[in-house]
């Protein structure tokens, strides 16, 4: 669209601007262009911004584009507009052109059926005036001129609006005009009827003379009174034109129809009252003069179409007699229609409403009634009454303490409803809307609604309600400055709200206290520092808070600032004060209200037990803090027993645009396709859902203490900040929260879903859900669950990703496991305070548990060529493969990030040489060095290992060779064991929770037993009748293979050895070697001959050596023997000390 001048004196081309609302239209190729035009008979108050121009149907045009139909009751959907711009009474609107050019409605001589409708409209795109209607527009006509459109269109004349002239003003006008001549058969400026002389017979029969005859002129009566009774029941028409007195009673009947013309008025007499039967309509103007003191005017049901104001009054102004004078007539007719042309009507108020009643002015810009004083209501709507409607007007408070339209339980007993607002403003009132029962009779306001175009702007409460059971609709406009509120409900009932909702700008700043960390050289020696927060609100006020810092993690101010900030953020009595922020080594202390300015909120930072940071007395108060009471707020719940709908709603600039104080879940509130930006504090039980909702700016926030159950589905999340705070960083135990499909920008995600960052605290949620529509902790596409977190704000602390565990029932943690994101490496540590609570065990695996792999983890470090200090296997695996180009030894062992109580490595020589672990080595830092079990250097051979733990009091690697656990135990305890089987002993040793090498058994009862050794100094003896021996598995059998002599190898403590048939000479010793690794020198060797050869015949015996024994036999007979026999052995353990 090209620049247009906006002023009426010449266009931007130099052509003068025409005056007769002509429109010039060009054909494009497939657009019509229409050139400036003025209004020039606009009278409106408020300021034109636009002609805005609506299809009657959504149709195709000739380029194939889809064109939207609307109308003016939906703003948003036009199809085309211009500006329009007011200078000195004139409306002055830029051309429709180039893209802004029309579509054609008849194409190619076809008649599409489509209808341009214009609007002239204001910046809100609220209805100013009615142009054009009807406009259809042809391809190929050639139209130049308004006129020849409009008859082109067969459109209806432009519709009349109040600022055109009405029937009266054109009378008056008329009157002004110099009167014509008397007709003659060319001249007619009278009837014929007019230039008869007096003497001149009619027919009784002539239409004019029974016109004549119907009419009668009060004037030509001695009263109005005189004139009805002459009338009587007779069908006549009464014209009043000159001013005449009521001075008693008087009723005119429907049959006969009241004119008051020209200067006529009726001025009703002090107590006296008018009932008038059939009127017509006078314009406005004042027609009954009721200011005698109980003057009345009534009409009856049907007298006039409506009653308006301005015919009882002087002058627009006071209307408080006049408009009780017509809800008089209204009530007596069980309902009618009551008018305000436009003006500033004002009025006492407290007027009260009846059945069936229209209450209507001029236009929402145009007519005001207001209040002129302290009232309960400019209307009010009692009980049992339904079907009222007001609409096109402003009730305007003026600031006092009044409501616009209030609906209370004090007029009568008994519900009310079908309460309609259409094009209403309620202005500058204490409550814009009211319901409110007085009398505790739990009445109720059903089917109340409010159109879109209705406004609430300037009001205390826009709307207000404490009774029980309504249902409310509202798409009005809320307009809520500073200390105000859209909503204050403390009724219930439902209530489903569309609209914008525009809050105050944004008033307070929260207060900043900034310190600064100083450590040139990070934590030089391990300990537990403080920061001290004083403060006038802060709960428990000084709070003190342990900030543990060591010499490998913290070592520089940033990670000891990190470390600050994440205690402090975990203390529950300051998070609910403020929260902590900062970059870098800033800690910066930020209250969670805009508050006054705080002299004794201050930080202080102390090295405690630390050493390597400076200490700091007093921070700096880097923003001033200043309170925001002013600002704007939404909606308020209390003891709201019901539904709130907020359907496709957007809110901006208030302090909260929810407040829930209720202690119900039947208090449901909930949220469909809407914008929420400003926050949602929920401070008692009620149930809170949002659905296609955008979700930002911390909107969810749930305080401490509350109970909320809370679903979240196919919601979006564009700040990831929308969660955080308050919602869930101090709820613990409390009621189930869900999420569904919820989606959120940069932030860890579940893929196509997502969960933001910044619910980290999540943790301190108890049966909290997250799930989509694939089912729990599912995915669509992958079917797993992903929790990932972005770099850290707060500078890089480890968070934690999930909390599971039992808390109290006030929602302090008890017995929980932490699953924890590393921000170092990204590992994932769980640790939790299982041990520290008596009774806790840590974690059970119940049931079957065959098919679980518990795997571990091995890294095999580049090999070692010489002796370490500090050693850095490069990574935390549990199991480290180490080889060396030589014996080679390591006097401490770290990782990436520093070692923490509890962690567990083995270490394993898989080497040829051996690996020394030292002992204590000075040349190590403290914290890495070894505790060896032995007291001295550990030496681990070829494919020996060490176990390694790290225990955080001493901060050393507790060490024993895993070839040698059992006998590094030296702990003994107390006492003795008073088991009686193996694994009751075992139980009593682990409850005792110290190992032994020595246990004293009572009388104990071994039962079926399998190991490696047992020794004991006293008897060993079996009662049963399986007696002492060995079992299944240590025997073996062996074949000499040559002769007698020759070498057998059998390495079994039992077993036989059958021996060659060679011949052996009478009275003559054999001797043979059995190999047998089991058997050392000391031990007895136990032979008997069972089969094979002469029983009898033979004797045995064997000496014992390390490895071997030799063992003979002699035939005693006197002759040769050549027999294979067997020989049956049994090996006993001996010493010789």
């Amino acid at each position: 669209m090209r620049e247009f001048q906006h002023s009426c004196a010449s266009l931007s081309n130099g052509t003068k601007p025409r005056r007769d609302l002509g429109l010039r239209q060009k054909i494009m190729a497939d657009k019509i262009e229409i050139d400036i035009h003025e209004i020039t008979s606009y009278q409106g108050s408020a300021t034109p911004a636009f002609l805005r121009v609506f299809a009657s149907q959504t149709f195709i045009n000739a380029s194939g584009q889809t064109v939207v139909g609307g109308n003016i009751g939906d703003r948003d959907n036009w199809y085309r507009q211009a500006e329009a711009t007011l200078s000195g009474g004139v409306v002055l609107v830029a051309p429709f052109e180039d893209d802004n050019a029309l579509d054609p409605t008849v194409i190619n001589g076809i008649d599409s059926g489509v209808r341009y409708n214009v609007y002239l409209v204001d910046s809100k795109g609220r209805e100013l005036a009615e142009i054009f209607t009807d406009i259809k527009i042809s391809d190929s006509a050639a139209i130049t001129t308004w006129e020849e459109l409009q008859a082109f269109s067969v459109t209806r004349p432009m519709a009349r609006h109040s600022y055109y002239y009405d029937a009266a003003q054109i009378d008056n006008l008329f009157d002004d005009l110099s009167l014509a001549p008397d007709a003659t058969t060319l001249v007619k400026g009278k009837v014929l009827l007019d230039t008869i002389g007096t003497d001149t017979a009619v027919a009784t029969t002539n239409k004019v003379f029974l016109a004549i005859q119907k009419s009668v002129y009060a004037e030509s009566y001695a009263s109005v009174s005189a004139a009805v009774t002459a009338i009587g029941s007779n069908a006549a028409h009464l014209i009043i034109t000159e001013s005449e007195t009521i001075s008693s009673n008087l009723a005119i009947p429907a049959t006969t129809r009241v004119s008051i013309e020209g200067t006529g008025k009726l001025v009703v007499g002090a107590g006296v009252t008018l009932t008038i039967g059939k009127m017509d309509d006078c314009g406005n103007r004042q027609v009954f003069d009721v200011s005698a003191s109980g003057a009345n005017v009534r009409f009856l049901s049907g007298a006039v179409e409506k009653i308006n104001i301005r015919w009882l009054v002087s002058a627009v102004g006071d209307c408080t007699y006049a408009v009780n004078q017509a809800l008089a007539s209204c009530v007596a007719n069980s309902g009618g229609r009551i008018y305000f042309p436009q003006g500033a009507w004002t009025t006492a108020g407290d007027h009260v409403v009846c059945r069936n009643l229209v209450i209507e002015g001029d236009g929402l810009e145009t007519t005001t009634i207001a209040a002129s004083e302290k009232c309960a209501g400019i209307f009010t709507h009692g009980a049992n009454i339904y079907d009222v409607k007001v609409q096109n007007l402003t009730l305007d408070g003026t600031s006092k303490p009044v409501a616009g339209y209030r609906c209370a339980a004090d007029y009568g007993d008994g519900s009310a409803g079908k309460l309609r607002f259409e094009n209403v403003k309620f202005y500058r009132c204490t409550y814009g809307f009211q319901i409110e029962d007085t009398l505790s009779n739990e009445w109720q306001m059903a089917a109340v609604s409010f159109d879109d175009k209705c406004w609430f702007s300037g009001n205390t409460y826009g709307v207000w309600c404490n009774t029980l059971n309504n249902v409310v609709n509202s798409k009005a406009f809320f307009e809520v400055g500073a200390s105000q509120w859209a909503g204050y409900i403390l009724g219930a009932g439902q209530w489903d709200i569309t609209g914008e909702f525009a809050g105050s700008a944004y008033v307070g700043d929260h207060q900043v206290e900034t310190a600064v960390i100083t450590a040139a050289s990070g934590i030089t020696v391990s300990g537990i520092a403080t920061a001290t927060i004083t403060a006038a609100l802060l709960p428990n006020s000084p709070v003190t808070v342990s900030v543990p810092l060591t010499t490998t993690e913290h070592t520089d101010a940033t990670l000891i600032a990190a470390a600050f900030r994440k205690a402090i953020g975990a203390d529950p009595n300051y998070t609910s004060f403020g929260h902590i922020a900062g970059t870098g080594a800033n800690l910066e202390f930020i209250t969670l209200d805009a508050l006054a300015n705080d002299l004794t909120f201050n930080v202080a930072i102390s090295t405690g037990t630390a050493t390597g940071i400076t200490a700091v007395t007093n921070s700096t108060n880097t923003t001033a803090g200043v309170v925001e009471s002013t600002q704007a707020q939404g909606f308020y719940f209390n003891n709201a027993h019901g539904t709130f709908n907020f359907i496709a709603t957007k809110d901006e600039g208030f302090r909260n645009f929810i407040v829930s104080d209720t202690s119900d879940y039947n208090s449901v509130i909930n949220f469909v396709g809407s914008l929420i930006q400003s926050p949602i504090k929920l401070n008692g039980n009620c149930t809170v859902n949002t659905t296609n909702c955008i979700i930002t700016n911390r909107s969810i926030r749930e305080a401490s203490g509350a109970n909320v159950r809370y679903t979240s589905r196919d919601d979006i999340v564009p700040d990831q900040s929308a969660f955080a705070g308050l919602p869930f960083r101090t709820i613990a135990a409390r009621r189930t929260h869900n999420f569904s499909g919820l989606t959120a920008v940069g932030s860890g995600q579940i893929l196509d879903e997502t969960i933001p960052s910044e619910m980290r605290q999540i943790s301190q949620l108890s049966k909290c859900i997250f799930h989509n529509d694939s089912g729990f902790f599912e995915n669509r596409s992958r079917g797993r669950l992903e929790v990932m977190s972005s770099v850290d704000p707060s500078g890089g602390s480890n968070w934690t990703l999930l909390k599971l565990g039992r808390c109290s029932a006030t929602g302090e943690p008890l017995f929980y496991y932490d699953f924890t994101r590393r921000y170092d490496n990204g590992r994932l540590v769980l640790a939790g305070n299982q041990t520290s609570v008596a009774g806790a065990v840590g974690l059970d695996f119940n049931g079957d548990m065959t098919a679980v792999n518990f795997r571990g983890s091995e890294i095999s470090p580049t090999q070692i060529t010489s002796n370490q200090n500090n050693w850095n296997p490069s990574s935390s695996a549990q199991n480290i493969l180490v080889t060396t180009d030589a014996s080679r030894n390591i006097t401490g062992m770290t990782f990436d990030y520093a070692q923490n109580g509890g962690d567990v490595r083995v270490i394993w020589n898989t080497g040829s040489f051996n690996l020394v672990l030292a002992h204590q080595s000075g040349s190590s830092a403290a914290g890495n060095r070894f505790l060896n079990v032995t007291g001295a250097d550990l030496t681990l051979l070829p494919n020996q290992g060490a176990l390694c733990f790290f225990d955080g009091t001493a901060r050393r690697w507790r060490t024993m060779p895993m070839s040698a656990v059992a006998s590094s135990i030296v702990n003994t305890p107390s006492g003795t064991i008073s088991a009686t089987t193996v694994q009751a002993a075992i139980d009593e040793l682990d409850s005792e929770k110290a190992p032994i090498n020595s246990p004293t058994l009572v009388t104990p009862v071994i039962g079926v037993a399998t190991g490696t050794s047992l020794a004991t100094t006293g008897l060993i003896k079996s009662s049963g009748t399986a007696g002492v021996g060995y079992a299944t598995g240590a025997g073996g059998t062996v074949t000499q293979a040559t002769d007698k002599s020759t070498t057998v190898v059998l390495n079994k403590t039992c077993g036989t050895v059958t021996m060659n048939n060679a011949a052996l000479a009478a009275d003559t010793i054999v001797s043979f070697t059995m190999t047998n690794s089991t058997i050392a020198a000391t031990d007895v060797l136990i032979l008997n001959h069972i089969s094979g050869g002469t029983v009898g015949a033979y004797s045995l015996n064997a000496q014992c050596g390390a490895g071997s024994a030799v063992i003979n036999v002699r035939n005693n007979t006197s002759g040769s023997l050549g027999e294979s026999v067997v020989i049956q052995f049994a090996l006993i353990k001996g010493v010789t000390s």
